[in-house]
């Protein structure tokens, strides 16, 4: 490398980690490839950048992808959480909506909640749809949802009440009492993540992000040390769902825009190696240790959805997801997934890997 400034690039999977590094004067190319250590996604990360043989002053930017966030949803290792809601909507994840993927499928099952009813707690409040206020917030039920959730032993707490997406004035609040009863919680309310109406999806992508929340606020958070005592003192950005980058902190504050941070950088890419090929129409397929990935590519375009469903199939709906997200389908299912079998004797594959 020149010396002039090397992009670098690290994809964090369940299995490898990732590198490719560009010398942004010759366009020269280094790769790497370190097994990703789990419980220190930071560790795969410097071996790699150690193989490169890049200097750590000559990085000019530092952009990560990773499937860290989706993989702790797909085998539902993220953190104990709480969801704090308005009365009357305690069961809004299991009622979800009406329709289906396939109507007439007997084997259809509704999703499971990525909180337990027993977790879910209701406060007395109401806001109009135009952001007033019905019912002011009773903060003796905030108070008191506090103290079961602490007692329950959760790391993380959801917050969504009704149309805060008009105004986040009772959210807010709750969220404050929530972060000085609940020291060291991860708190994350609704308007924080989506702007959006429909109390379901709302709902869902709140609880995701709480969910994922602790996990990726941690890794970030030793993955940028780790880089900056490695001597790296590059800006570091982090994939987006949407095809976009964001800093570490924003991406910690916000994690389900990470979802699809690793997966989506290769559609993009591949997006771009269709262009300069001339070919118009281009199908991606990542198959990587812990899940598989499809994506279609149509007249040069990267189709990007608003609302993201994770792990839809025709059995099932998945989690719907309010983050706009490049259009890509997956299973749980990748080259370490672990076979088992159910107490009836039939056999399945994955979600859970062996990395």
């Amino acid at each position: 490398m020149t010396g002039q400034g090397v992009r670098l690039a690290v994809d964090i999977g369940g299995t490898f980690t990732d590198l490719v590094a560009m010398d942004a004067a010759t366009g020269r190319l280094a790769r790497a490839k370190a097994l990703t250590t789990p419980g220190a996604l930071e560790q795969g990360v410097l071996t790699a950048l150690r193989q490169s043989a890049v200097e750590p002053a000559e990085i000019s930017a530092f952009i990560h992808g990773t499937t860290a966030v989706i993989n702790a949803v797909t085998e539902r290792t993220g953190a104990m959480t709480g969801l704090v809601t308005t009365a009357g909507f305690r069961d809004v994840l299991e009622i979800g909506r009406a329709n289906r993927p396939d109507i007439y499928n007997l084997a259809y099952r509704k999703p499971a909640p990525f909180v337990p009813r027993h977790l879910r707690f209701e406060v007395e409040e109401r806001m109009s749809y135009r952001g007033e206020v019905i019912t002011p917030l009773r903060e003796a039920d905030v108070d008191a949802a506090a103290e079961r959730l602490a007692a329950a032993g959760v790391r993380a707490v959801a917050i969504c009440l009704l149309h805060a997406w008009a105004s986040p004035e009772h959210e807010e609040r709750v969220a404050a009492i929530l972060r000085d009863r609940l020291p060291g919680m991860s708190v994350v309310a609704s308007h924080q993540v989506s702007g959006q109406w429909r109390e379901y999806e709302r709902t869902s992508t709140v609880v995701l992000s709480a969910y994922v929340q602790p996990v990726a606020a941690a890794y970030l958070g030793s993955l940028e040390r780790s880089l900056r005592s490695a001597g790296v003192s590059a800006p570091l950005y982090a994939m987006r769902s949407n095809g976009g980058v964001s800093s570490f902190d924003r991406a910690a504050a916000a994690p389900i825009t990470l979802l699809e941070s690793g997966p989506v950088a290769g559609v993009i890419a591949a997006a771009e190696l269709g262009r300069r090929l001339g070919a118009r129409h281009v199908l991606t397929l990542d198959i990587g240790g812990t899940t598989a990935k499809t994506a279609a590519i149509r007249d040069g375009a990267v189709r990007v959805d608003t609302l993201h469903h994770i792990g839809r199939t025709p059995r099932s709906a998945g989690y719907p997801v309010q983050a706009p997200t490049v259009e890509i389908v997956e299973i749980g299912a990748g080259g370490g997934s672990l076979v088992w079998a159910d107490p009836a004797g039939g056999l399945h594959v994955g979600p859970q890997s062996a990395g």
